[in-house]
């Protein structure tokens, strides 16, 4: 990523010795994370252990492979690049192929979160983590979508309890790709 204009005051080297990693790049990994986290897909691929029994580091890998991206080409970036390196990852770690169009939309929502935050436009970042914090708080998560998936529907030929698995407020539009 490329460093937009430094603030007054920010050091080259944090007190241990670690380079300072500037505030418009944490924001971006962070909202990374944040986009990461609504990904039905990857939360699937996660929770199932799709990638093995490292799959939750697999995940947190695929945040830096995208910074790292972003390191390289800079605004030279395009969609379709991100997009790519989702698909190639997905396939390569969780074995795991994107047919549902959902790797695009998120790449488009990182590629807007990168120039949002070269600019030190942190909105959607706070939006995010807003987002992100209901949801956990209401347990809301790729636990929460497995299980919806994974019950079957023993009562199909019951009609008095056909309403009832509506009841835990997830939806056919967000189990299939990333909610926003």
């Amino acid at each position: 990523m490329e460093p937009p204009q430094q603030q007054q005051g920010a050091t080259a080297v944090q007190a241990q010795g670690v380079p300072a990693v500037h505030p418009n790049k944490a924001a971006f990994i962070e909202g990374i994370d944040h986009v990461f986290a609504k990904w039905t897909a990857l939360l699937l691929a996660v929770e199932n252990g799709w990638g093995g029994p490292d799959s939750q580091e697999k995940r947190d890998w695929m945040v830096d492979m995208v910074v790292d991206l972003f390191d390289q080409k800079g605004k030279n970036v395009e969609p379709e690049d991100i997009e790519d390196r989702l698909i190639q990852i997905m396939s390569d770690e969780f074995n795991t192929v994107l047919d549902d169009g959902s790797a695009e939309t998120v790449s488009q929502i990182i590629y807007k979160l990168y120039h949002e935050c070269i600019h030190g436009n942190h909105s959607t970042v706070d939006r995010l983590l807003k987002e992100r914090t209901e949801r956990e708080s209401k347990g809301i998560g790729a636990q929460t979508l497995n299980q919806s998936r994974a019950a079957p529907d023993n009562d199909a030929d019951d009609d008095d309890d056909d309403d009832d698995e509506e009841e835990d407020g997830s939806s056919d539009d967000e189990n299939s790709q990333m909610q926003s």
